[in-house]
């Protein structure tokens, strides 16, 4: 497959409806930060999205694991 993955949005670990320190807890223990990605077919017109995914950085170590890529739809 013929496709380029872009980073479509980026944002700190959180629950909005939790509690501050529900959220507090989860950065430093859990997830930091995460960011979602779009992986587009190259050269059609429209651009056709073939695939979605997410990573994220580990609170313990700092480690980056993913991205997690599924088919779209």
């Amino acid at each position: 497959m013929n496709h380029r993955c872009i980073i479509d949005d980026c944002g700190e670990a959180k629950c909005p409806t939790c509690p501050d320190f529900v959220n507090e807890l989860l950065q430093n223990t859990v997830i930091r930060s995460w960011c979602s990605y779009v992986c587009i077919q190259i050269g059609t017109s429209p651009l056709e999205v073939v695939a979605v995914g997410a990573g994220a950085m580990s609170a313990l170590g700092g480690k980056f694991f993913g991205p997690i890529c599924k088919p779209y739809p």
